[in-house]
């Protein structure tokens, strides 16, 4: 997240890279999850906590800058009483590691069959062929990464964001079949 200072405190990129919870399975298959397929756990994802009380005390541009305006007092005291961690730090980038989660995975296999029907009866090199193509031929669904748009996992007051982690698109199309007839003479 670009900008913004709706908490009185410096938020540039802070939730670009939030903390990741250790121990939490980072990939949900299947979970029905607001009507759609949520790929990526919003549980294993938390605003940044600072490392100690001193880093958090600490002036800005170095701390925590704990001491904004009064409705960023109150947006903050409201984030620590729903349980969060009174260290947690807004403007501080988090632990998420570069490529902590993989994509879905792409199983794709595509089936062709040819029949040649020689027909002695026009020229010895005439030929009928027959051909059928299957594209996708298991008909699996194969989700694509969730959209990028969709990777700003927390909103400034720390929920999750609508759609965070949710597949909403396929990499190939579904099953697709094919024929053709070639005269070959």
């Amino acid at each position: 997240m670009v900008g913004g200072d709706s908490l009185g405190m410096n938020i540039t990129g802070a939730f670009a890279i939030p903390d990741f919870v250790p121990g939490c399975k980072g990939t949900n298959p299947s979970t029905g999850r607001t009507n759609a397929l949520q790929y990526i756990n919003p549980d294993c994802y938390i605003i940044p906590v600072a490392p100690s009380q001193a880093f958090f005390d600490a002036a800005a541009p170095l701390g925590c800058d704990g001491n904004g305006t009064a409705p960023a007092q109150s947006k903050y005291k409201a984030y620590v009483a729903a349980g969060n961690s009174p260290l947690t730090c807004f403007n501080l980038l988090g632990n998420d590691p570069r490529n902590a989660i993989i994509g879905p995975g792409l199983i794709n296999l595509d089936f062709s069959m040819t029949k040649d029907n020689h027909i002695k009866k026009i020229s010895e090199s005439a030929n009928l062929q027959f051909r059928a193509e299957f594209f996708n031929i298991t008909n699996r669904v194969n989700y694509a990464p969730p959209v990028a748009n969709d990777l700003g996992s927390l909103d400034v007051d720390g929920s999750v964001t609508p759609g965070f982690g949710a597949l909403t698109k396929t990499q190939v199309p579904m099953r697709e079949i094919q024929f053709a007839l070639k005269l070959i003479w």
